[in-house]
């Protein structure tokens, strides 16, 4: 779902046309081909860096994630989800450096994670979200003007966007990763037809930026591009229409 007006879509346009342009003949052209490849290219150039982000829609149960493993902070759990509470047993351990806590466990299907856990590959950043500032069940119930809150903080899809454009207290047409590619590319790749910001799930906020527009390829490569009939048309992108 795109959150951006008639005016940015069509600047969208044009800025995906500079992308890809002089690319008269798109179909089976090299542009493509080399699209398809870029895998293999960014892993074989020395030096290569990548910030690859996996955003999954929908809800997660962060009690059932991490979990307190023994102690009155097992028994707090427990007491207060008993349908939902996870067997202490059943629990991955971790432990994790300069912590001095309870002692902490993985949802049982978390085997892939507890193994990076261990290996140093993997962390868990605790207690954030869009929240301004702390706030009490008490101080939302009595409606203080004054105390700034998250913008529509009771929508689900609102808090995916806050997430996404790391700007939770109003709405946003661009994600902080867009906003990070409108400053990195002129340093890191200038001059390259190709955004700096690219998306294996569609087209998502997160990576919508100022000037960035991300690229978008499938599990099986390259999006082709059927129909390019010209530049003021529609254009059939990977089955989605421009406009």
């Amino acid at each position: 779902m795109s959150l951006r007006s008639t005016t940015s879509q069509q600047r969208s346009r044009r800025n995906f046309l500079g992308y890809a342009g002089g690319l008269t003949a798109l179909a089976g052209s090299p542009f493509l081909a080399n699209l398809a490849s870029i895998t293999a290219h960014a892993q074989s150039a020395p030096g290569y860096k990548a910030l690859v982000c996996v955003f999954l829609f929908g809800g997660n149960d962060q009690s059932n994630t991490v979990v307190p493993r023994s102690g009155a902070e097992y028994t707090n759990y427990r007491s207060g989800r008993p349908a939902l509470a996870l067997d202490a047993a059943s629990l991955l351990p971790i432990s994790p450096l300069g912590y001095s806590g309870p002692e902490l466990g993985l949802h049982p299907s978390l085997g892939a994670l507890q193994q990076l856990f261990g290996a140093g590959k993997c962390a868990v950043v605790a207690n954030v979200g869009t929240l301004n500032q702390p706030l009490t069940k008490a101080q939302w119930n009595n409606g203080d003007p004054n105390l700034p809150v998250p913008y529509q903080l009771f929508s689900h899809s609102d808090q995916q966007g806050a997430w996404q454009t790391g700007l939770p207290d109003r709405a946003s047409q661009t994600g902080w990763l867009g906003r990070m590619g409108d400053a990195l590319t002129q340093a890191m790749q200038p001059g390259s037809p190709l955004s700096v910001c690219i998306s294996t799930g569609g087209n998502n906020i997160m990576q919508v930026g100022e000037q960035v527009v991300q690229y978008q390829i499938s599990t099986q490569g390259a999006v082709k591009v059927e129909q390019m009939p010209n530049l003021f048309g529609e254009n059939a992108v990977g089955g989605q229409v421009l406009r």
